[in-house]
This record gives C-alpha cells, sequence and structure tokens, in this order.
C-alpha cells in the first residue's frame, strides 16, 4: 500500500545515512564511499569523505546514489 511505500522510503533515508535537499545530497555517519548514478545505470561520480555532494551541475531528472560501508551498502532514489 502507499502507507507501507512511505514507510519503506523513510526507513532507507535513515538506514543509508543519506538525504536529498535543495541540489544537495548529506552523508552522516561512517561511510567508505557514495556512488551517484544516472537513472539509465551511468556513474556520474565516486564520492569519499564528504558530508555535503553539491548536485546543481546535474540536470533535472531521476538519480540513484549507493552509500557503502564496510559491512553493508544503502541506496537512495531521488529526483532533481
Amino acid at each position: 500500500t502507499l502507507n507501507e511505500s512511505a514507510v519503506a522510503v523513510k526507513q532507507i533515508e535513515t538506514l543509508s545515512s543519506m538525504k536529498y535537499s535543495a541540489e544537495t545530497l548529506y552523508m552522516s555517519g561512517e561511510y567508505d564511499q557514495v556512488v551517484l548514478y544516472s537513472a539509465n545505470g551511468v556513474q556520474l561520480g565516486v564520492y569519499q569523505g564528504q558530508k555535503n555532494i553539491p548536485l546543481n551541475h546535474l540536470p533535472h531528472g531521476l538519480y540513484v546514489a549507493v552509500l557503502r560501508t564496510a559491512d553493508s551498502q544503502s541506496t537512495l532514489k531521488f529526483i532533481k
């Protein structure tokens, strides 16, 4: 249901320690790297150690950010 989907998205954001807002991707906590992909799977960048990744240079569209730690991986999909 729609309510379950909203809860799932909230859990992904919480577990991944990533949040998208105002053309910036924000990370919190420890992580090894964040890899940013376009909707069609093209890798756009690999980031390490940054808490804020500016995305204002990207065109409007759907993106996927994958946050990797030593023992886990989390994904955040967002529309710019």
